[in-house]
């Protein structure tokens, strides 16, 4: 069962997971709530760029018996996801060490290699620290 009274106060509860998803880059973002014939409730969050956010098809979907549980665990979930900007620096860092591991792969010696194994983990270091700790 939901705790929430009336649907228009269950609509307003998942809409206002739509601007925390603008603020962590989430583009056209969109939330919908499903009854199941089972009993629970379903509650989506989609975005049309959120592969990497939200992980497989660009969703996140919660079940269970109460809408107003799922609403607060999505936006737990949704306020904890990095910020655009960190987000765009781990896409970076993942695609700069695959091209490493494919050369690895292919024989390309690790004098070429190193170099951009070190960068990695400098990323990874900034990202620990943040850029501003890291540059002193």
């Amino acid at each position: 069962m939901s705790d929430y009274t009336t649907t228009a106060e269950a609509l307003d509860a998942i809409q206002s997971l739509v601007p925390l998803m603008v603020e962590k880059g989430i583009v056209t973002p969109s939330t919908k709530m499903e009854r199941k014939d089972y009993g629970k409730w379903v509650l989506w969050c989609h975005g049309s760029n959120a592969k990497d956010q939200f992980g497989g098809f660009g969703c996140l979907h919660f079940t269970g018996e109460s809408l107003e549980a799922l609403v607060s665990e999505a936006r737990v979930h949704i306020m904890a996801l990095p910020s655009p900007e960190k987000a765009a620096i781990a896409r970076f860092q993942s695609k700069i060490a695959k091209a490493v591991d494919e050369g690895r792969d292919d024989g390309i010696p690790d004098e070429y290699t190193a170099p951009v194994s070190a960068v990695v983990h400098t990323i990874h270091e900034n990202l620990l620290e943040g850029p501003k700790a890291a540059a002193e």
